[in-house]
């Protein structure tokens, strides 16, 4: 690639990137859901030692779903890595991150596939300020159940500034992931 042409790739990335700024700080843009976009892509995994995995098909969503067996009490710890494609980096309100109970997530699914706020068991919250780089980011979510159930981690919200942008697990790449609370 030739260096004027790495020039015009840049001058377009950041030109893209200045239009996208100007877009979220419109307060139009703050009802909508967005769904995932290209310029951020997202890979949750767990982090924490669990008692063991299990796989089991979710035939209503043809997709694999990654069990964990963990225990009432037990410290968990998930693992968000987003890999930005921006060209610069940016400043975003809050990452959260939906565990929803098995039975409520295929409920949502056969319904519209849609997971909102209101389906999720637990909402797991990492604060502003965050910054997001260009390149490989990695953030951490720790929760501790209290109860016996099956949660999926469902989805991922990024809120930045006006514009909330969803990640939902069934639409990422790798296998879901389940936890199995006993």
């Amino acid at each position: 690639v030739s260096f004027p042409e790495t020039r015009r790739r840049k001058n377009k990335e950041n030109l893209f990137q200045k239009d996208l700024e100007a877009i979220i700080t419109d307060a139009a843009v703050s009802e909508p859901r967005w769904g995932a976009f290209p310029f951020l892509e997202t890979e949750l995994s767990i982090e924490s030692k669990t008692a063991g995995k299990t796989s089991e098909a979710l035939p209503f969503l043809r997709r694999k779903l990654a069990k964990h067996l963990c225990f009432v009490g037990d410290e968990l710890k998930f693992g968000l890595n987003i890999n930005s494609h921006l060209p610069r980096h940016i400043s975003v309100n809050g990452i959260r991150l939906y565990l929803v109970t098995a039975e409520k997530y295929e409920l949502v699914y056969r319904r519209n596939g849609i997971v909102t706020e209101d389906d999720a068991f637990r909402v797991l919250n990492i604060n502003s300020p965050i910054v997001i780089k260009p390149g490989k980011n990695h953030y951490s979510f720790t929760w501790q159940p209290m109860t016996y159930n099956s949660y999926v981690l469902a989805s991922v919200e990024i809120q930045w500034k006006e514009a909330s942008f969803f990640y939902d697990s069934a639409l990422l790449r790798k296998p879901m992931i389940g936890l199995d609370i006993q």
